[in-house]
This record gives C-alpha cells, sequence and structure tokens, in this order.
C-alpha cells in the first residue's frame, strides 16, 4: 500500500500543477482534503479529490501583510512621538514661577488623592480594591473639571476659543471618558482614565489662548496623576 502511494504520488503533485490555474476560477465542493504542505493553495485532482498544493505566493501575501502592520505601528509612533514633541514645544517650564499661589496649593493638593493610594498599597503589602477605587474615582471626577474648563473658556466674550461644535464635543468628551471608566473593568478603566487625562493634558497644552503658567501647571500635574495612576496598575498586577 505504501509503495503504491508512493509511486502515485509525484502523477498526483503534477495533477495538481495543471489543474491549479482553472480551479482557482471556479468554485467546487470540496469532499476530501489531502494535505500536501502546510501552507499552499486547494486544487483539483484526477481523481476528484481536492489536494493541497503549495503556492509561494501564500508566504509572499502573509509577508507582505505583516510588514504593512509594522509599518502602520511605525507610523503611529512616528505620530504620537510628533504630537508629544509639539505638546512639549508649547510650554515653558519656567512660566510656572508666575502662577498664581492659590492655583499652585489647589492644584498640588490635588494630587494627594492620586498618590496616596499606590503608596498605601505599596507599604500595605498587598492589594487594596477599595483604595485603588477611590483612585479611580478622584480620577474621573478631575477629569470631568478638566472638561468644564474647556467649556468655561468657551463661554465669555473675546476669548479665543468659541462655543462651537468641537470645543464643546472635546469638553463632554471628556466627562464621558470619566465615567466609562469607573462602568469598566478596574484595570480597563484605569487604562481609559490613563487615555483621557493625556488627551486632555494635550488639548488644553495645544490650545491658544491659555495663559503660559496654565500650562506649565497643567502639564507637571497631569504627569504626577498619570504616573500615579500607572504605578497603581503596576501594583494590581503585581498583587
Amino acid at each position: 500500500m505504501f509503495k503504491c502511494a508512493a509511486q502515485q504520488f509525484p502523477s498526483r503533485l503534477l495533477g495538481c500543477a495543471r489543474w491549479h490555474a482553472d480551479y482557482l476560477g471556479r468554485s467546487t465542493i470540496w469532499t476530501h482534503v489531502a494535505p500536501l504542505s502546510l501552507t499552499g493553495n486547494y486544487c483539483k485532482s484526477s481523481d476528484h479529490h481536492v489536494q493541497k498544493c503549495y503556492s509561494p505566493n501564500f508566504h509572499s501575501k502573509t509577508m507582505l501583510h505583516m510588514s504593512s502592520n509594522r509599518n502602520s505601528n511605525f507610523d503611529l509612533m512616528d505620530e504620537a512621538q510628533k504630537r508629544y514633541k509639539h505638546m512639549l514645544s508649547q510650554v515653558d517650564w519656567k512660566e510656572v514661577k508666575k502662577a498664581p499661589q492659590p492655583a499652585l496649593a489647589y492644584g498640588a493638593g490635588g494630587l494627594i488623592p492620586f498618590v496616596l493610594p499606590p503608596l498605601a498599597i505599596l507599604l500595605n503589602g498587598e492589594f487594596l480594591p477599595n483604595l485603588a477605587f477611590v483612585q479611580l474615582a478622584y480620577g474621573a471626577s478631575i477629569l470631568s473639571f478638566l472638561g468644564g474648563i474647556k467649556w468655561g473658556f468657551a463661554i465669555p466674550e473675546n476669548t479665543p476659543q468659541k462655543v462651537s461644535w468641537e470645543n464643546l464635543g472635546q469638553s463632554i468628551s471628556l466627562s464621558l471618558v470619566g465615567f466609562g471608566s469607573l462602568i469598566l473593568p478596574p484595570w480597563m478603566g484605569t487604562i481609559t482614565l490613563i487615555g483621557g487625562l493625556g488627551a486632555s493634558a494635550y488639548i488644553d497644552i495645544t490650545t491658544p489662548g491659555y495663559p503660559q503658567w496654565f500650562k506649565a501647571m497643567r502639564l507637571c500635574l497631569s504627569g504626577v496623576a498619570i504616573g500615579s495612576l500607572g504605578f497603581g496598575l503596576l501594583l494590581r498586577i503585581l498583587y
């Protein structure tokens, strides 16, 4: 039986190659599959079975698709780096000194609920879900507050930002992101909140009309808040 199969193998392979071109243009019912290779296309053999024929195009197309995905990822990374550099170019760190004392005091105090929960978890030696939720809920409320700042900035007369669909839409979107972070699973909600705070910082820093001290302070406060959320997420994974 094995000898017979070995003798028929070359003829079947030849028949597979002959039928390969026309089979791709026609539809047929596959009644039996006899794989001859790990990758390839199917074609009809002389004994009315379907055999699998090796096709180098499959491998080439796969590699081309993988290369295209890598290029897309590189494009996204390049775009993110460009936006990050553009955001930093809008900030003058020395302007933080010109910030009003109440803004600095309330801003620094507002970081406490971000920083304390992960530190308490770290010192405790085990993960505390309730404390982690306190950080998440506070972050969601802060994100909604930041969205309200953009709405309020567009309302007064003679402001550089107008009451437009874009401005008010961005403001509302931040509130919705904060709300969504609370109804998602905790780890996913934390990632969502980090993205929302990052997007909010980028929008405010690149928006014309905000004072320079506000942009510099905004970047500092958002950086600490995002770092604290990321640290809390890391502790969730480790514990």
